[in-house]
């Protein structure tokens, strides 16, 4: 029990960690940072235990503990999300740690960047490749490529942007047209919670389809998916 809950909170803290860097060195206009955290709005100094992951948000229950605006949970779900991931890779072996770990920074940095700005960066891209390591699953080879250069065309078509496309081309490769269309389904739902759909906005597509592959890999890790 305590390894489960170490790796988990080593997921959380590394997704705190990653997005937060990339928030500040990577998407950030300003070119001057402070020693310290702070909120974005009222910019007052968040105290040691605002930064504590999934619980900081938790006891602020989503707001500004002092200006009370609202936290993005953006943040929060993705740690979530990272610290599941490690529990569904245990035993962790000092490979499959190493693999895991390239894995969750590289779809943490395509999903901010995504949320935040709308575009990633494509040399990103191959950290999807431990997939086929860490998720060993049957391939029908030629039907699979089929389905990714499928998606490698939708890429280009208008709404849908290039990358997404690329991010499909390989997870299809890695884990079967299978997974990937289980992925897409889970990434729809998910999407259905941001109003930015209904009020026919602009929407990043990564951050949901890196929530629905890390669903479709519970199922598949837990037999659901053959």
């Amino acid at each position: 029990m305590l390894i489960i809950l170490t790796e988990f909170l080593w997921g959380a803290c590394l997704a705190s960690f990653i997005t937060t860097m990339v928030s500040r060195h990577l998407l950030s206009k300003s070119r001057t940072y402070p020693a310290y955290s702070i909120c974005d709005t009222c910019r007052q100094r968040l105290a040691f235990w605002q930064l504590i992951p999934i619980i900081g948000w938790l006891i602020q229950r989503g707001r500004c503990w002092w200006c009370h605006s609202w936290i993005s949970p953006f943040q929060t779900v993705t740690e979530i999300f990272c610290g599941w991931l490690y529990f569904l890779f245990l035993p962790l072996s000092w490979q499959t740690l190493l693999l895991t770990t390239i894995l969750v920074c590289g779809l943490l940095v395509l999903a901010t960047t995504d949320w935040y700005e709308q575009w990633i960066y494509p040399t990103i891209l191959p950290t999807l490749i431990p997939l086929a390591i860490l998720v060993p699953h049957p391939h029908i080879w030629l039907f699979d490529l089929l389905i990714a250069l499928l998606f490698l065309i939708i890429g280009f078509s208008p709404g849908i942007g290039l990358g997404d496309g690329e991010f499909l081309f390989l997870l299809t490769i890695c884990l079967g047209s299978q997974a990937a269309c289980l992925t897409i389904l889970f990434a729809c739902a998910l999407s259905l919670t941001n109003r930015r759909l209904w009020q026919k906005q602009a929407l990043p597509l990564i951050p949901y389809l890196v929530g629905g592959l890390i669903l479709t890999i519970t199922l598949i890790n837990f037999g659901w998916v053959i």
